[in-house]
C-alpha cells in the first residue's frame, strides 16, 4: 500500500468517527430535548392547579396592579417557580423558575435577574427546540406573555434582538428592556438575546 494510500484511509477514518460523534451529539441533544419537554408538561400542569388554587386577585385594565417588589413563587418539587411565560409565534408556553443554576436548566427557563415590577425581567434557557432554541425566528412586534403565580398576565412585544458576547452580562441585566430572554448560540460561543417591551394594556386571563 502506498503512503498516499495509508494517508487517504486516515483520513476517511477520521472523518466516520467525526461523523459517528456528531451523530451521538444530536441524539444526546434530542433527548435532553425530550426530557427537558415532558417534564415542562408536568411542571405546567401542576403549576397552574396551584394558581387556581389561590384567590387570585384581578385587576381591571385601567388599573395599575401592585405586583409585590420581589417575585411571589409555587414550590413543585423543591423548585419554586415564578409563573410561565407563552410565546405564540413559537408554540412555547414554559415554567420558569425563581432563580437560575445550571441543574434548574435542565428542568426549564429560569428567571436570571429582575422582576415584573421594575420593568427589567431577565429570563434565559438552554437552546433546546422546545425551550429558547428558536428565539431567532422572533421578529420585532411578536407577543410574548408571562403569567406570574397570581393568575396576573403582562404582556410583551418583541424590540430588538442582537448576538452578544459570553461576558457582556450587563447588556443583557442593565438593558432598557422590560423583558430579555436569552440563550446560547450552537457551540456556546455567543448569546442570543431578545428585548421586549411591556404593553400598556395588561389583560387577566
Amino acid at each position: 500500500m502506498t503512503r498516499r494510500r495509508r494517508f487517504a484511509n486516515r483520513l476517511m477514518t477520521v472523518g466516520a468517527v467525526l461523523v459517528l460523534l456528531s451523530v451521538i451529539l444530536l441524539l444526546y441533544n434530542l433527548n435532553r430535548d425530550w426530557d427537558a419537554k415532558n417534564s415542562d408538561f408536568e411542571i405546567l400542569s401542576e403549576l397552574d392547579e396551584a394558581v387556581q388554587a389561590q384567590e387570585i386577585f384581578r385587576v381591571p385594565k385601567d388599573v395599575k396592579p401592585e405586583f409585590p417588589d420581589d417575585m411571589d413563587s409555587v414550590n413543585i418539587d423543591d423548585v419554586d417557580y415564578v409563573g410561565y411565560i407563552t410565546i405564540p409565534a413559537l408554540g412555547v408556553e414554559l415554567p420558569v423558575t425563581k432563580t437560575w443554576s445550571y441543574e434548574k436548566l435542565k428542568l426549564s427557563p429560569c428567571r436570571y435577574a429582575g422582576n415584573v415590577t421594575d420593568g427589567n425581567l431577565v429570563i434565559c434557557a438552554h437552546n433546546y427546540r422546545s425551550h429558547f432554541g428558536r428565539l431567532p425566528r422572533l421578529t420585532q412586534g411578536e407577543e410574548v406573555r408571562f403569567k406570574d403565580v397570581h393568575g396576573n398576565v403582562t404582556h410583551y412585544q418583541v424590540t430588538a434582538s442582537s448576538v452578544l458576547a459570553p461576558t457582556a452580562i450587563e447588556k443583557v441585566t442593565l438593558s432598557d428592556a422590560d423583558l430579555t430572554l436569552f440563550t446560547c448560540t450552537y457551540g456556546g460561543r455567543t448569546r442570543y438575546t431578545v428585548q421586549c417591551a411591556k404593553r400598556n394594556d395588561i389583560v387577566i386571563n
